[in-house]
Order: C-alpha cells, then sequence, then structure tokens
C-alpha cells in the first residue's frame, strides 16, 4: 500500500547551529560527525568516520541512533547510508528513525534510491541544490506488510552478497587474463601447449640445419663462379634480401599468401639470407604475427602459419 514516508517513521534534519562552523571547540571529541560526502561515497552504510564532536560540539548538534537512514538534500541530492552506530550530522543531511512496527530502515533506503531523479527534480535551479524537509514527508513509499519487508531485505542483501562475489572474481580473473596471454604464447613457441612427439625435432636444431645447408648453397655458388660458369645462367641466381627492405611482417605475410609452410619452405619463400631469415623469425614469433603447430597427422612436420 502506499504509504507517507513521515507516516512510517521520524524524520528531521540534522544539526550544526554553531557559528563559525570550523571554530576547534566543535571538534576533537568521541561522538563521530558524518557529512555529506561521507553519505555519498559510503557503499550505502556509514561504517568509518574521519571527524568528531567534542562534548561542546555534541551540545549544538544531535546525536542520531543505529539504523538511522541518512538522506542528503543539499548539492548531492537523495544519497542514502545507513548509520551503523551513533553519529551526528549537519543540516545538509536528513535523518529518518523508522518506526520498526511499519518499516525496515533498508527498505526505506532501497525505496528512496528507487526515487532519487524524482526526488532530483523538486530541486529549484539554483547554482546550490538542495530540497526541503516538506519533500521528503510528503514522498510516497510501496510498504507491504513488514514481514515482507524484512523478506526482501534478506534477499535483497544475499544479491548484492553475491554480485558483490561476481565483482571480486571478475577483477581476479582479468588480472590473470591479462598475465596469461604473454605466458600462452611463450608456451606455444616452446610446443608446451599439447603434448610433443620426442621424435621431432627441436626449433633450434631445425634452424641449425636451414643455417648449415645455406652454406653450403653458397660454397657451391662460389665453387661455379670459380670454374668460370657462363654469364647467362646468373639469371637463374636468387636475388637474395636482407631485414633492411623487407616489411615488419614479411615472413607472416607469406604465411597468409601461401598458408601454412616448413621452416625450409618458408625460409625458400622469404628471399632471405639465412641469418637474416633467423632473426627476422623470431622477431615475428616474439611479436605474435606467426606460431607452430602440429597438423592432425601424427608424424606431420611442424608447420609454421601467420597469427593473424
Amino acid at each position: 500500500m502506499d504509504t507517507r514516508l513521515a507516516d512510517v517513521g521520524e524524520l528531521g534534519r540534522g544539526k550544526s547551529k554553531h557559528r563559525p562552523r570550523n571554530d576547534p571547540r566543535l571538534y576533537g571529541g568521541s561522538y563521530p560527525f558524518i557529512q555529506t560526502g561521507a553519505v555519498a561515497q559510503s557503499g550505502g552504510c556509514i561504517t568509518h568516520h574521519e571527524q568528531t564532536y567534542s562534548e561542546f560540539g555534541l551540545l549544538q548538534s544531535k546525536l542520531w541512533p543505529t539504523g538511522t537512514v541518512c538522506i542528503t538534500i543539499a548539492a548531492n541530492i537523495a544519497d542514502t547510508a545507513i548509520l551503523t552506530y551513533p553519529a551526528c550530522f549537519p543540516d545538509s543531511v536528513v535523518g529518518f528513525v523508522a518506526n520498526s512496527s511499519k518499516c525496515v530502515p533498508e527498505f526505506v533506503k532501497w525505496s528512496i534510491d528507487v526515487m532519487k531523479d524524482n526526488l532530483e527534480s523538486f530541486a529549484p535551479a539554483t547554482a546550490q541544490k538542495n530540497i526541503n524537509l516538506a519533500v521528503l514527508n510528503n514522498i510516497t513509499l510501496k510498504c507491504p506488510p513488514i514481514d515482507e519487508q524484512h523478506e526482501i531485505v534478506r534477499l535483497v542483501k544475499s544479491l548484492f552478497a553475491y554480485a558483490d562475489r561476481l565483482e571480486a572474481y571478475y577483477a581476479t580473473a582479468s588480472a590473470q587474463v591479462e598475465c596469461l596471454s604473454p605466458a600462452l604464447l611463450a608456451k606455444a613457441f616452446r610446443g608446451e601447449l599439447v603434448p610433443q612427439n620426442p621424435e621431432d625435432e627441436p626449433v633450434g636444431r631445425l634452424l641449425e640445419r636451414i643455417r648449415n645447408n645455406s652454406e653450403k648453397v653458397r660454397d657451391k655458388r662460389v665453387s661455379r663462379k670459380a670454374v668460370g660458369r657462363p654469364k647467362k645462367t646468373k639469371k637463374a641466381e636468387v636475388i637474395m634480401l636482407n631485414r633492411k627492405n623487407i616489411k615488419d611482417s614479411h615472413l607472416s605475410t607469406i604465411l597468409q599468401d601461401r598458408g601454412p609452410l616448413t621452416a625450409e619452405a618458408l625460409w625458400s619463400a622469404s628471399k632471405l639470407e639465412i641469418d637474416d631469415f633467423y632473426d627476422q623469425l623470431k622477431d615475428e614469433e616474439e611479436r605474435g604475427l606467426l606460431k607452430e603447430f602440429r597438423p592432425s597427422e601424427p608424424d606431420g612436420p611442424r608447420l609454421l602459419e601467420s597469427a593473424a
């Protein structure tokens, strides 16, 4: 049923009568003093404070009981929080003390949270927005019987707790994912992601064999020049490239165009000197531009493919 807020509890403005408000005699005692910003940043419950009133400060204020719903009415309109211990607050905050036979503080707090935008519309368009106590007195709530309110509060608290756990899991998982990607790439290039065939040739040995083959090819070219090979055969010689005149993604581009290749075939297609090929292959692996994979056939050769 619709119920006026003033009919299910007591509303009143906080007090801070003394001027100037920065009088040092007001502060430094044992009475918690909560201000508007603390309500807005509390997360829904006042569990700590940064300032206290002295006995002198308490005389010009009011100590509100545990369970009071704090509602801001200036600057930040209709921010709410529940006191978990007795505290004072200034007149920019309204306190609502629930009638325990009619309503539950948490139920009232969440009801006000739902209508926050509507309450802000009551604030005049001035430099300092604010609403008055009369506005809060006359707002209406959907108040079911007190037993139902207690059950609603219990269920909502359990859902909030579940949401907090999910948020914590998400934050942990996000942090792990940031570390996981580089680790996965490193494992992939070490061949640790899938079971390895112990008879496979290690990549380092494969590259060394390619280098040795390249040196043999060079020796043959030198020997042919030494015996005076006819000039016309020079047309068949391959013009080798170096890393200064190729793109940063030279090898991965070849793999994109031609599909997966063995290391020997990729070296041949790259037209790079073997040392340059080895350095370029290592560089593109580290940058994640290409990767090694094993075909479905058990005895198939290991191939390189573009990671794009």
